[in-house]
């Protein structure tokens, strides 16, 4: 079984009959995870979505939220100072053990 077959089974909820809203995600580290597995997961769910990406970089996170249809990009000093707070409803924080 590869990776990409254990991870597809993540989104089976056979317990769920209705959903109820969407969870609203900041994902905090945009490296290889987030980009090639977390944001193709959330594309395939309609229990939550990502709709604020945070890097290191501005510009990164911007990039990446364009290139992936996300509402906002920004850096950690303005995920600290709150900016797209009103956007999200919780934090995915998808940083190496050493961040």
């Amino acid at each position: 079984m590869t990776l990409e077959q254990y991870l597809d089974r993540f989104a089976e909820r056979d317990w769920q009959s209705t959903e109820d809203g969407t969870v609203r995600f900041a994902l905090v580290g945009l490296g290889w995870w987030v980009r090639e597995e977390v944001l193709p997961a959330l594309e395939d769910t309609d229990l939550c979505t990502a709709t604020v990406l945070v890097s290191g970089s501005a510009e990164k996170a911007e990039s990446v939220a364009d290139g992936a249809d996300v509402a906002a990009g920004v850096d950690y000093e303005a995920f600290h100072d709150g900016a797209a707070a009103d956007r999200y409803d919780a934090v995915y924080v998808c940083t190496p053990n050493a961040v």
